[in-house]
């Protein structure tokens, strides 16, 4: 399951996909994914991503490439998710990488 998250990072998640050889309705497979992780497998999956896009940021990339190429919606829902999770936005991740103070 959690193999297939990070493979599968820049598509949308498929609950069907995450266990193809067992038979397990979506409820069971995040159960199991949280009790592995302690995080759904959504959460899992943005996580990632934004770790992915951290990197990617320090790297000098531009915000609209790596929220397409991460997998989001549009840049409005990468800058939320990234501020949610990362507790900046991802322009003021920037900066503060570009200064050195950035994880």
């Amino acid at each position: 399951m959690l193999a297939y998250i990070a493979a599968h990072l820049h598509e949308p998640l498929q609950y069907d996909r995450l266990e193809p050889d067992v038979c397990l309705d979506r409820f069971t497979i995040i159960r199991r994914v949280r009790e592995r992780t302690g995080l759904t497998p959504r959460l899992l999956q943005h996580q990632l991503r934004i770790a992915e896009a951290q990197r990617r940021i320090r790297r000098g990339e531009r915000l609209a490439d790596i929220a397409q190429d991460t997998g989001f919606a549009d840049q409005a829902h990468f800058c939320r998710v990234f501020k949610r999770l990362a507790g900046v936005t991802p322009s003021r991740y920037r900066r503060e990488a570009l200064r050195g103070e950035a994880a």
